[in-house]
């Protein structure tokens, strides 16, 4: 099944990298709204994307902080009472740095073994981390996975997790919506056996296609990224 209206999007432009800024990778997903005029998560992405390449400081990481700052408050003043994910990769000085808004998620892929870059910011993932809940409650009710804590486009100020660390030859990184990580699991191994079985160029159109044979009924985007310093 597809959805009538993706809400998802994501920003890739080679013009705008270089080495002094880093080169960034930008998905989001829109909070499920009647209002699909409203493209939240192509406003939450791209404003992102620009605000962070328009900042020529030195200061990479406090760049990217400021960039979902202002994505916030244009989301808000924008489109109110919408809110979006939102996850950036930024490679700097062979360096990783993600920033995470939100249950869009990255991984790492190292020598066969995936590791979750993010953490969810959302009820289930609370749930789970006080032991109420498991992942396998998940699989069976896949819906209480999607009840945020945190989005942009809160109009309050947005906490922004950021996440750094070396990067070695060979890795490669994934971002994806909760329409991949909510139906392909980690721990199955169903990620890293599709990351690590296919050239990048075409693992993100593996993923897509396990999880339309998974049955998922959601909007699902993959980036899959290969690092090579």
């Amino acid at each position: 099944m597809t959805p009538m209206h993706n809400q998802d999007h994501f920003v890739i432009d080679e013009g705008l990298w270089n080495e002094n800024t880093g080169y960034l990778f930008v998905i989001a997903d829109g909070i499920k709204t009647l209002h699909n005029d409203c493209h939240i998560a192509q406003l939450g992405a791209e404003a992102v994307y620009t605000k962070y390449y328009a900042d020529i400081s030195d200061n990479r990481i406090m760049a990217l902080q400021k960039a979902f700052e202002y994505a916030n408050q244009e989301v808000c003043e924008t489109c109110p009472n919408l809110g979006t994910t939102c996850t950036a990769a930024l490679f700097h000085n062979e360096t990783l740095h993600v920033a995470n808004v939100g249950n869009s998620r990255a991984y790492r892929l190292r020598d066969h073994y995936l590791t979750q870059i993010t953490q969810d910011h959302s009820l289930a993932a609370a749930f789970i981390k006080l032991g109420h809940v498991t992942e396998d409650d998940l699989r069976t009710y896949p819906h209480s996975s999607y009840k945020l804590t945190r989005w942009l486009g809160s109009p309050s100020a947005v906490e922004v997790d950021i996440f750094s660390e070396s990067l070695e030859p060979k890795d490669s990184i994934l971002l994806c919506t909760k329409g991949v990580s909510g139906w392909l699991h980690e721990e199955d191994n169903e990620i890293a056996q599709v990351l690590g079985s296919h050239p990048t160029e075409k693992a993100a159109q593996a993923l897509m296609k396990l999880v339309e044979d998974a049955g998922s009924a959601s909007d699902a985007t993959a980036i899959v990224i290969a690092y090579q310093s």
